[in-house]
């Protein structure tokens, strides 16, 4: 079992939790290239884990814990990868659209914990 902070093949270890406990993602830090898994879809839309996308809602729905995937989401962004590889779709360049979908995830939360 790899932790948090150390490095596998050049790669370090962060925490990715939220779509199943105890998920990591890789980051290239010469690179920049973050290899993110379930933390972020691209497939039916780029989203955060726990983000319900209609094109592709299975993520979304079996998401363990949506509070710590937005929140290890945004730790991955704050990471300014230059590609992000996701468990499911097309990669991402840049943030921009994963910035967009953490926005969107964090004000689904505001509205559903607020009541």
């Amino acid at each position: 079992m790899l932790d948090p902070g150390e490095r596998l093949f050049g790669l370090r270890v962060y925490p990715a939790a939220g779509h199943t406990p105890g998920s990591i993602a890789y980051f290239d830090e010469k690179e920049r290239n973050l290899f993110a898994g379930d933390a972020f879809q691209t497939r039916g839309g780029v989203a955060v884990a726990g983000d319900v996308r209609p094109l592709f809602p299975l993520p979304g729905v079996a998401t363990w814990d949506k509070r710590a995937a937005v929140e290890h989401a945004e730790k991955l962004i704050d990471l300014a990868p230059r590609h992000t590889f996701v468990g499911h779709g097309q990669p991402v360049a840049g943030t921009h659209r994963l910035y967009l979908a953490l926005k969107r995830a964090k004000h689904k939360q505001a509205r559903l914990f607020s009541r």
